[in-house]
Formats: structure tokens, sequence, C-alpha cells
């Protein structure tokens, strides 16, 4: 295959897995978030509908990483402590443990992969609610694993960098920075969509999409492909 194609080929391709999608958590959360967190906390807020998904964005410093299991980010809706969140071990990998329904670590999905934190380092950790009786997880947009038996509730509280009663096992004071965004009425999988969903353009109602230019482009060079074997 000549460079010329091959180089086309890449170019597809790349445009195509660039294609990510991002979601403005600021603008979805509104007022219920908590930015430039440095220490433990938690919020209560009580869903207008039964849906809703919370999101802790959270940069580790090296400080973090002190030995131990230390609570991440998690939810709960009772005042018994038995949280549902994600933690850290002392190899720096983290899990999702339900203690609510099954007591017991949840299992990931197939394909997500084994995420072990690092210095320095920043992620997402997302966790939705259906409205009816799900709780599904997700760690830097990938799905994490699921849980039922969940009922909607009245409230919901969200604890990050510690648990929720006794504040034990907790990440370090100033050992990270978290932003913490609260999202009523909308599922993870809502957010995803909706920022999937491109905005109208009335000045410019003609520009392809990534996806579109990739397909051009594997076109195009599908068709140089040819007239060179011909």
């Amino acid at each position: 295959m000549s460079k010329p194609i091959l180089a086309a080929l890449l170019a597809a391709l790349t445009l195509g897995a660039a294609h990510a999608v991002t979601i403005d958590w600021d603008t979805a959360a509104g007022t219920n978030k908590y930015t430039d967190q440095t220490s433990g906390g938690m919020a209560t807020f009580t869903p207008a509908s039964g849906a809703w998904t919370v999101s802790s964005v959270i940069t580790f410093k090296d400080s973090s990483f002190n030995g131990g299991y230390r609570a991440i980010f998690g939810i709960d809706n009772d005042t018994s402590g038995e949280v549902t969140r994600f933690f850290r071990d002392p190899s720096n990998t983290v899990s999702v443990i339900d203690k609510h329904v099954a007591n017991a670590n949840v299992t990931p999905v197939n394909t997500w992969q084994t995420l072990t934190l690092t210095a320095d380092s920043t992620h997402e950790f997302v966790i939705s609610f259906d409205g009816a009786s799900k709780l599904s997880f997700y760690v830097d947009g990938a799905l994490y694993g699921t849980v039922g038996g969940w009922s909607a509730w009245d409230s919901v509280n969200v604890a990050w960098g510690r648990q929720y009663a006794n504040n034990g096992n907790s990440l370090p004071a100033n050992g990270y920075t978290a932003d913490i965004y609260i999202v009523d009425g909308q599922t993870y999988e809502e957010l995803v969509a909706a920022a999937e969903t491109p905005d109208p353009d009335p000045g410019d109602t003609n520009v392809p999409e990534p996806t579109a230019l990739a397909l051009l482009a594997l076109g195009a060079a599908g068709l140089a492909l040819r007239r060179r074997l011909a």
C-alpha cells in the first residue's frame, strides 16, 4: 500500500477515535457543585425526580498514597454509614464496594480495565441512578459495573474523600483536589447522549461531523487504492 493511501487511512481512524464525549459538568450541575475540595466532605440533596447522577473529578497528589484503604467517592441514603463507594486499596487499585445491597465488591464488567492510581493523575468517578432500582458506576467514562436492589429515595448523601458516617478511611487532607457535581433528573447515559448531540449552528449547517469526515476519508482512500490496482 502506498504511503499516501496509508496516511489517509490513519487520518480517518484518528478522526473517528478523537470524537470523544466530554460532559460539561459545570453547566449540567448548575449550583449543585462543590469545587476545589481538598479534604473529606459530604452534601445532601433531595432529588426532584427519580433519576440522578453524581460525579467527582479528582486530581491525586503524592501524599494521597499513604497506605491502607481509602474512600474516594460514594453515596448513601440513610444514616447507617453503609455507603456504596469507590475506594482504593493499599496497592492503589480502584474498586467499588456496595454495603447496602450485596455487602460485597461490585463485579466489574468484562470490558473495564483495572485502574491503578498514580500521583498527579486526574480521574472522573460517576455514580448514576436510573430512577428505578439500578446504580451504575463509571470511571473515566467507562462503565465499571452495576448493582440492583436500590429503591427510589427522598434524599441522597454524597461523600468525597471519606466514608459517610465516621470519616474513617479518609484520603489525606490536601492530598488531592476534587470537584463534586450533582445532576438531578438525568442519568449518566442521558448526559452522554446530550453531549454527543451537536448544537445547531444556524450560520453553518453543512459542516460534517468528525465521524462523517472519517468515512469520507476511508472512501477516498479506497478509491485511490482501486485505481492504483486497476
